[in-house]
């Protein structure tokens, strides 16, 4: 666990700097350009890039990448509101459900 804690830091300061940022575009610009969701993978490329990482980040780096991703997305899908969805179009939903199906 241990292993995992200098990575997984510097990935949720990564994910703060994004959503600050897409705080401040909305303060300043009135509207969200660029969601925080696309600042935060910009971010990271450019950390990555730009910034020379010890190898001890590498694990947690990857741990939240993968895990932590995984877990995020799912949360975010059950919050998805069915009945909302159906209102949509059952063409919708079962498009939905069949590129998620196809995906897995």
């Amino acid at each position: 666990m241990r292993t995992l804690l200098a990575g997984v830091a510097l990935s949720t300061s990564v994910a703060i700097g994004a959503s600050l940022a897409a705080e401040l575009e909305l303060r300043l610009l009135g509207t969200v350009l660029v969601d925080a969701l696309v600042l935060a993978i910009l971010l990271g490329i450019a950390v990555r890039a730009l910034v020379p990482l010890p190898p001890q980040v590498d694990a947690g780096v990857d741990f939240a990448a993968k895990e932590l991703l995984e877990i995020a997305v799912l949360l975010l899908g059950a919050s998805v509101d069915l009945p909302a969805l159906l209102r949509a179009g059952p063409a919708l939903a079962a498009g939905i459900v069949l590129l998620v199906s196809l995906g897995l």
